[in-house]
């Protein structure tokens, strides 16, 4: 599913901060690769500072408490669709 829309500034600045401190990328433990098979599967890329990192829940665990996983969500629930 793709979704469009325009981030406000206090959105963008939420994100920006949720990226300098997340730790999607170094997560360790088992992959959730089933997920794939019927489409529930999460991954998120995000580019800080000219950084470019990923993360995918079939590479590793994906922490929905993660604070950029709770601000992408937050933002993704409030594009135009």
């Amino acid at each position: 599913m793709t979704r469009t829309g325009t981030l406000t500034q206090d959105q963008m600045v939420a994100l920006a901060k949720a990226a300098a401190v997340t730790r999607l990328a170094k997560a360790t433990g088992k992959p959730d690769c089933a997920a794939d098979h019927d489409g529930t599967s999460v991954a998120y890329s995000w580019t800080l500072g000219g950084d470019t990192r990923s993360a995918s829940s079939c590479d590793h665990p994906i922490d929905r408490s993660d604070s950029l996983a709770i601000q992408l969500e937050i933002v993704a629930d409030t594009v135009v669709h």
